[in-house]
């Protein structure tokens, strides 16, 4: 009985934000990876030069924003895909101190065609943005093939349901 008051209260709070105008959820593929995702809103895309795990690569990014909330896929073609662990241990690193964060929670990450890796997590971290604002960031990081993945949501409040909304939508084909 309880399980299924509990399944209750969970499905009807991912169709509230499912059916919330804010958040029109749509499948967009992230070429040129085998990543589908959830975005509410349309992503735009941008590419940058980084170094994680001691390997140079280009980061592209694809985020959007909508009631004060971002979310964003990064990928990154990894030149040494068996250092994939050093490459997430540091661009985990690297994000929670940008925002100056503390992790209150964190777990293995799966996603099918995913290797499940030791250093493949998903968290919830509470920070600081840029002006010195509260900043909460639930974020996952994966691997498949030669390639590094990041999914972040972040905000100054973020829902919990629009959270596990976008990192459950992740696909890998």
């Amino acid at each position: 009985m309880r399980c299924t008051i509990m399944a209750t209260v969970s499905i009807a709070s991912l169709l509230m934000v499912a059916c919330s105008p804010e958040f029109n959820w749509r499948q967009t593929a992230l070429t040129p990876t085998n990543l589908q995702a959830v975005f509410p809103c349309k992503p735009e895309t941008a590419v940058r030069p980084v170094t994680l795990g001691g390997q140079a690569m280009q980061l592209h990014m694809a985020s959007c924003t909508t009631a004060g909330v971002t979310l964003a896929i990064g990928h990154a073609a990894m030149p040494l895909p068996h250092d994939a662990g050093a490459v997430l241990r540091q661009w985990r690193q690297t994000t929670l101190a940008t925002m100056r964060g503390k992790v209150v929670g964190e777990k293995a990450f799966t996603i099918a065609s995913a290797p499940a890796l030791p250093d493949a997590v998903s968290l919830h971290a509470l920070g600081t943005g840029p002006q010195g604002s509260s900043l909460t960031l639930h974020a996952a990081w994966f691997v498949q093939g030669s390639t590094a993945f990041v999914a972040m949501v972040y905000g100054g409040t973020v829902r919990p349901e629009v959270a596990d909304t976008f990192l459950s939508g992740l696909i890998l084909r």
